[in-house]
């Protein structure tokens, strides 16, 4: 997130349903100006006008393919990105860290040379526990459930034990 590294421009939080991956990127980007790129809206034209003028940029279930995937690998690598806006002339992206949510691969619809190409501008981060209910004793029902503070503080407590050592 903080540019140093030339090539890796993006933070990729992998994991299925209720790990938190959408929860975590909310609270690690809310106080950030941020700009999102829609699911469908990825293969038009002006998808990534969201994201001038902004200090980081979250993509949620991105489906990479052969048509996006040159335009999403400058992004992802954090390479200057003319950007085309409706009604106005073109602007450059410059670099922008990059927050994406996935439960699949990010190259899934790539060729195994695409997908490393892809997959090698990001930093990837596994989250494979589902976040359990403080209430009950089993994970929290299936979107659209809304966390509470109690369902937090049952997600943190392992790691507030594991700090108290």
């Amino acid at each position: 997130m903080n540019c140093e590294d030339e090539k890796i421009n993006t933070l990729v939080l992998y994991g299925p349903t209720n790990t938190g991956k959408s929860l975590i990127c909310k609270l690690m980007t809310s106080f950030l100006e941020h700009g999102s790129v829609m699911r469908r809206q990825e293969a038009s034209a002006f998808a990534y006008e969201n994201l001038l003028n902004r200090k980081v940029a979250l993509m949620e279930e991105p489906k990479i393919c052969a048509a996006n995937q040159q335009d999403l690998k400058q992004i992802l690598g954090g390479e200057p990105f003319e950007v085309h806006i409706k009604y106005q002339n073109p602007d450059l992206l410059e670099r922008l860290p990059v927050v994406v949510t996935t439960n699949e691969p990010l190259g899934v619809r790539l060729s195994d040379v695409d997908a490393a190409a892809t997959e090698g501008r990001c930093k990837i981060y596994t989250l494979d526990k589902q976040i359990c209910n403080a209430n009950i004793d089993e994970t929290v029902p299936a979107p659209p459930y809304k966390l509470c503070s109690c369902d937090m503080a049952h997600l943190l407590l392992p790691i507030y034990e594991l700090l108290a050592l």
